[in-house]
């Protein structure tokens, strides 16, 4: 079976398909009709371009009839892109921060998108946001079309791979494609932006020079060089050249490849998240579970079956121990007359006897764990639980902060306590009346509690 990287852009949809080694096997390309403009409203253009690709796909042979896997790039233009400042670098704690980060900052309400983050190091994060509407319908056209895509991202962040690849020299390179531009030094990303016209080159040029990035080579397709030398006359441009077999226009399907081949697939920007997850290879692990759940049962039975002919030829064992336990069950409760099952209220009794021990001293004092909630620090940072529950070693609470800092505060003053083994904060939310809700999850030190 073949692998699928589909390049949808503005003007075209490109497809490369690739051996399962990630040999390049074909490369078509379809236009889409004037009229998308760059927006997926127009579905039926864009699956026209599809079923295109897919007619010249399919005529190779059967060998391209269904895909081990399918990567889906959307362009650019359908998404926002910002750069933030976050106080951290690690990826989960700058995913719980950016909706605050990015609110007010987008076009819409921030439940209406979806979010992921590039960190560009010094404490900058591009934030790349994409109303949750136009995932679903880009995952309608496809699947009307027979395509369940395992990654829907953009190209656009994996180009800073293909340039480390084609020029390894250090340095910080540019690549200029029709619809967007990439800047990274060594491989690693320093900025991105969607384009349109060449007015939009110049203000990422702008950004660029207020930031104080210097540009050492660019390299371009679908472009002028010469318009482009004008913007920069102190950089060296050159048409970007991809290896032999690669069409003009299959940077970003390269790029892709590139990072499919490295084993970073998981390290880009992926929508297939939340609502969106890609659950065929889930559905495929949950078929084979059952299939072994029906082996299993199959060879319970036998030693079940097993187990019971051995019963039956033990049975009378099995009497003279059931009227051994009578007896001594009597003698030990001599007040009860109606014993029944002895071995079921035997249990019973050690049961009670269990739970009043517990009673009696050998429980974990909730007491002592509010306690430690109360005094926990947060760096002047006010803070509020009003709901609590205690079951298995286990603390769930449930409170209010001041701000979103608050609450990581609090979860890290908590992670110090020797009377917590182990400290997270989640469903963190803003208030519309000002703070923020939190769900705290603990995990008691039972060493610090003597049991």
């Amino acid at each position: 079976m073949a692998i699928l990287i589909l390049d949808i852009g503005s003007e075209t949809v490109r497809a490369g398909l690739f051996s399962q080694k990630l040999e390049p096997a074909g490369f078509f390309t379809a236009p889409i009709h004037a009229g998308r403009n760059g927006s997926i409203s127009v579905k039926e253009e864009v699956k026209g371009a599809l079923e295109s690709l897919f007619t010249s796909i399919k005529s190779m042979g059967k060998a391209f009839e269904s895909f081990e896997k399918v990567l889906v790039s959307i362009p650019p233009s359908d998404m926002s892109i910002r750069i933030v400042t976050v106080p951290f670098e690690d990826r989960r704690k700058i995913g719980e921060v950016l909706p605050f980060e990015l609110a007010g900052l987008l076009h819409m309400d921030i439940e209406e998108m979806e979010v992921d983050s590039i960190p560009l190091g010094e404490n900058k994060v591009l934030a790349i946001a994409i109303e949750k509407k136009i995932i679903r319908e880009y995952l309608e056209i496809l699947n009307e079309s027979g395509i369940d895509p395992a990654w829907v991202g953009s190209s656009l962040f994996s180009l800073p791979v293909l340039l480390k690849e084609l020029y390894p020299l250090p340095g910080i390179k540019a690549f200029i494609a029709r619809d967007s531009l990439s800047v990274s030094e060594d491989g690693n990303p320093k900025f991105f932006k969607p384009i349109k016209r060449i007015d939009g080159i110049r203000l990422g040029l702008a950004y660029l020079d207020a930031e104080n990035i210097r540009i050492n080579e660019a390299y371009a397709t679908g472009w002028d060089l010469d318009d482009l030398r004008v913007l920069m006359p102190d950089v060296k441009i050159e048409e970007l050249m991809l290896p032999a077999g690669y069409p003009s226009d299959g940077a970003g399907i390269y790029a892709l490849s590139l990072v499919l081949r490295n084993g970073t697939l998981g390290e880009t920007i992926n929508f297939r998240k939340g609502e969106f997850e890609y659950t065929k290879e889930k559905a495929h692990l949950r078929r084979y579970a059952r299939i072994t759940a029906i082996v299993l049962g199959i060879i319970l039975l036998m030693i079940i079956g097993d187990l019971y002919i051995r019963y039956l030829g033990m049975k009378k064992e099995f009497n003279a121990y059931n009227d051994t336990l009578k007896t001594s069950y009597q003698q030990l409760f001599p007040n009860e007359k109606n014993t029944g099952d002895e071995v079921y209220q035997l249990e019973a009794k050690l049961k009670a006897l269990d739970k009043e021990a517990d009673v009696v001293g050998g429980g974990v004092s909730a007491l002592k764990i509010m306690n430690g909630i109360a005094n926990a620090s947060a760096d002047g940072h006010r803070f509020k639980i009003f709901e609590l529950s205690i079951s298995g070693g286990r603390v769930k609470a449930r409170g209010e902060a001041d701000s979103f800092e608050g609450a990581n505060k609090l979860k890290e003053a908590l992670s110090k306590d020797p009377l917590f083994k182990e400290a997270s904060v989640s469903d963190i939310k803003a208030k519309p009346g000002g703070g923020t809700s939190f769900s705290l999850n603990l995990t008691l030190n039972k060493a610090a509690y003597g049991l």
